[in-house]
């Protein structure tokens, strides 16, 4: 995912509104989004996968002491067990469409 639909989903789940596993446990986990500095803003290209290149760092979250607020910058050439990845799909539904679906 990127890290704006990772940050989503940890505030959704902390939020308590709808539940998705895992976001607040080891390991980290990768985004798809290069590091660069807060806010996020998507239109400054760091959601381009055409800008990727050796040494551009990645922004990986959570695990560690405060997992749904860590965020570092790592090179994909990291091996590291305690990084893992998460697959996502954006849904045509809003977040209150499924939450009304869960009972």
């Amino acid at each position: 995912p990127s890290e704006a639909q990772w940050q989503r989903a940890a505030a959704v789940q902390a939020d308590g509104s709808l539940s998705v596993s895992g976001l607040d446990t080891p390991p980290a986990e990768w985004t798809r989004t290069q590091f660069g500095p807060l806010p996020y803003t998507p239109a400054d290209g760091r959601e381009d996968p055409s800008r990727a290149t050796f040494g551009v760092s990645w922004v990986v979250r959570g695990g560690g002491a405060a997992p749904l607020v860590t965020r570092v910058a790592a090179d994909y050439a990291l091996t590291d067990p305690g990084i893992g990845f998460r697959c996502a799909k954006e849904l045509p539904w809003s977040v209150e469409t499924l939450a009304s679906l869960v009972p």
